[in-house]
């Protein structure tokens, strides 16, 4: 009787919505990844510990979690793009203005936005260069690295 449940269980189980689940949890906790996919707790404890187990549902999580990354890596790059854009033309207009290369204030505004800009350029060039040591492809790097962040175990709270 004991297998039969087990089959029906594992028959039934949908890893796209446990590795929704699992990456929802990641980003916005344990309650509102509960709360958005209409789960309990207990049922992200137990898709938690089948992370580890389970091969195929450890694929689809890092296929969805390179999905999201790319996609929110896009609109981050939108963002600095327009910044640095803004950055550009505050500066340039700074410049030109007798009154603003004076001002300490507007001195002080444009090394801190030229500070950033140096950090993120380097920041980049890091990230690139750590990529292309690695020698994998995203997928695998992600996955990779993915299943030692979640716990097999629910987080204290």
């Amino acid at each position: 009787m004991v297998l039969w449940k087990e089959f029906v269980v594992s028959t039934n189980f949908n890893r796209d919505l446990a590795a929704s689940v699992l990456i929802e949890a990641i980003f916005n906790g344990d309650a509102g990844a509960c709360d958005k996919y209409g789960v309990s707790l207990r049922s992200l404890q137990n898709y938690r510990r089948r992370l580890h187990e389970d091969t195929e549902l450890a694929a689809i999580f890092a296929n969805k979690k390179v999905v999201l990354d790319k996609a929110w890596g896009d609109d981050l790059v939108r963002a600095m793009r327009s910044a640095s854009m803004f950055i550009a033309d505050a500066t340039e207009a700074a410049r030109l203005s007798d009154k603003c290369k004076t001002d300490p204030d507007m001195i002080a505004a444009v090394a801190g936005a030229l500070k950033l800009c140096a950090d993120i350029h380097i920041t980049s060039k890091v990230i690139d260069a750590k990529v292309r040591h690695a020698g994998a492809s995203s997928a695998d790097r992600t996955q990779d690295g993915l299943l030692s962040q979640i716990p097999a175990e629910a987080p204290a709270n």
